[in-house]
């Protein structure tokens, strides 16, 4: 039901219609809605990981990563849906360590 109030948002003449209907009369992105909110948790926590992995310091970096073929399916939608300001956090505080970490290295070595 909540796929639904989304798809209505976005386009309130298929309130009341069954779900059916909508898919064959617009084409719409299926991918999304039919992840799990377990599933999402585990991408979430997939792009956290690349994020850390590949030190990406800035969010345009990763959305064009999502946004490739090389991305696992549903991140971008992930990205862009509820989670762009978290993962922009994870980013920027990601970025700010590896100041610290550059700093403190600077220092040591004098």
């Amino acid at each position: 039901m909540a796929s639904l109030k989304v798809i209505h948002a976005r386009n309130p003449s298929f309130l009341g219609t069954q779900y059916t209907k909508i898919k064959s009369a617009r084409k719409i992105c299926t991918r999304t809605l039919a992840l799990s909110t377990g599933d999402k948790r585990q991408a979430l926590r997939d792009m956290l990981a690349f994020i850390s992995e590949n030190n990406i310091l800035h969010l345009k970096d990763f959305a064009d990563h999502c946004m490739s073929e090389d991305a696992p399916a549903g991140w971008f939608e992930i990205l862009t849906e509820r989670n762009t300001l978290f993962i922009k956090e994870y980013i920027k505080s990601n970025w700010q360590k590896q100041r610290i970490d550059d700093s403190d290295n600077y220092y040591s070595e004098k």
